[in-house]
């Protein structure tokens, strides 16, 4: 769903749609969980929403059912035809539509604000049974999750006098004049990713945290942030903060860190190398075929779409908009209590 507006935009307002900087076919740092580049995910995703929590419950809510070819302009024969995976599109699309609507201040009539709430909760149970029941983050949120460890690597590596990290970040991570590689190959004291809200998911179902903050919803402008700490006596901590627009950015406790709101880098390191497989492309059921096309294990390519994918960005802060956040600071520090790490 891409909502922009009235035509023309919104009067004072600045609307901004971001687009994919990496080909989909190459995106499966930011775009982890899409069928192109995690199969067995998709497939566990489809039997979660199969069971009794989503199907059922979906399908009992006669009122919705019954509302749907009106507000979707579908055929009802065809609404009672679709599988579970097809009608849940349905449903989170009709959602996604009425968030960007209300952003806008397009309004709408009763018979149609009134299934909001209903829409919300089909699709908080679509996100739990996805990213949640299936207690696959290791795969979708695995790739970035290993970026991230590694480049504090070489950034522990750099800040210790590394020679050979030091001739690299002077030589080739400039020459490449950009940080889109996959393996954080590039020690930088500042790093930000922007992607959609199931980058979100995955990167909080690859932590072992709760997938949604509110229920149903990737608030505008969430984001999780990593920092990497420095002490006088050269050990180093790493910090998981999370955010919206809705809250300033909080520590969040989690297995990454022993269930604590800080730990060691290495805690830290050992959490990442034991959750992630070494080749998630191969667990995830895809092979690349060299040109940066994805393949299944049958040998059958998975193309994504034509058109780079569109980021829907429906909020404004300080003048430039953004769906998704995220990104680390290096931080060096004085002290690693947890009270100081909390008033940043």
């Amino acid at each position: 769903t891409v909502c922009t507006g009235p035509e023309g935009g919104i009067p004072g307002r600045t609307e901004l749609i971001p687009v994919h900087t990496v080909a989909y076919s190459m995106d499966a740092l930011l775009d982890g969980s899409a069928t192109a580049h995690c199969p067995r995910f998709d497939q566990a995703a489809q039997k979660a929403l199969d069971t009794d929590y989503v199907s059922h419950y979906v399908r009992a809510n006669t009122a919705l059912m019954d509302a749907l070819p009106e507000l979707s302009g579908v055929d009802a024969d065809d609404i009672n035809k679709m599988e579970t995976k097809s009608l849940m599109k349905l449903i989170t699309s009709l959602r996604d539509l009425r968030v960007c609507q209300r952003a806008h201040d397009v309004p709408q009539p009763h018979n149609v604000t009134k299934f909001d709430p209903a829409l919300e909760d089909i699709t908080n149970r679509v996100i739990i049974a996805k990213w949640q029941n299936t207690d696959m983050g290791n795969l979708v949120g695995g790739r970035l999750l290993r970026a991230v460890g590694h480049r504090f690597d070489m950034v522990k590596d750099l800040e210790m006098g590394d020679d050979a990290m030091v001739e690299r970040l002077h030589m080739e991570c400039n020459e490449k004049g950009n940080d889109s590689d996959e393996d954080g190959g590039c020690p930088r004291k500042f790093v930000l990713y922007v992607g959609h809200d199931t980058t979100i998911f995955d990167m909080r179902a690859a932590l072992g945290i709760p997938i949604t903050v509110i229920p149903g919803v990737v608030p505008y402008v969430s984001h999780i942030i990593f920092e990497l700490r420095k002490t006088d006596d050269n050990k180093f901590y790493v910090q998981v903060m999370t955010g919206d627009f809705t809250r300033t950015a909080e520590p969040v406790a989690g297995p990454f860190c022993e269930n604590r709101f800080y730990c060691e880098l290495d805690i830290f390191e050992r959490y990442v190398e034991q959750m992630v497989p070494q080749n998630v492309d191969a667990v995830c059921g895809v092979v690349r075929d060299g040109t940066g096309e994805y393949m299944n294990s049958s040998g059958k390519k998975i193309h994504g779409p034509s058109l780079l994918k569109v980021i829907v960005v429906l909020l404004s802060v300080a003048g430039v908009l953004t769906l998704g956040l995220m990104a680390y600071r290096w931080i060096r520090s004085r002290g690693t209590n947890r009270a100081e790490y909390q008033n940043i």
